[in-house]
């Protein structure tokens, strides 16, 4: 894992961890999924429902190599997992993990790559207003 990539990594399990804190309601299992869920809405707004779609179609593609089970999970038209319940109740919670985390680096490191690091910093401030957040989050990305 390049350094960029951990930094990455990094910071996706913190916003995994800090979403289910702050969505107490919310079931853990699912929480990442509920953070590309909350990502939803201004980055179809940014780029269209079919630019959404197609940005976390490339992002389970991606985490799929880190987590083969992402591949059971179909991705609707409108951004919406379906099968994912099914899918992560046979998985182990270490699988589990695993799967949010490498779905959520994979999303974050595809908006760095199109929009840079400051509108994804801008974009997940905007979203997790109260999670604590710097640049070197994702300090090595951009020479990549």
């Amino acid at each position: 894992m390049s350094h960029s990539t951990s930094n990455l990594h990094g910071l996706a399990e913190r916003l995994i961890e800090f979403d289910a804190i702050e969505n107490k309601n919310n079931d853990d299992r699912t929480s990442c999924f509920f953070a590309c869920e909350r990502l939803r809405s201004p980055l179809t707004h940014l780029m269209g429902a079919a630019g959404f779609h197609a940005l976390l179609a490339r992002s389970q593609v991606l985490a799929k190599e880190e987590a083969g089970w992402l591949q059971t999970i179909r991705l609707n038209p409108d951004g919406s997992f379906e099968g994912l319940d099914e899918a992560l109740l046979q998985q182990t919670p270490d699988e589990q993990a695993d799967g949010k985390v490498a779905m959520l680096t994979q999303l974050l490191g595809l908006l760095v790559a199109f929009i840079g690091v400051t509108l994804t910093m801008n974009l997940v401030s905007q979203i997790w207003p109260n999670f604590p957040l710097d640049a070197s989050s994702f300090e090595d990305t951009e020479k990549q």
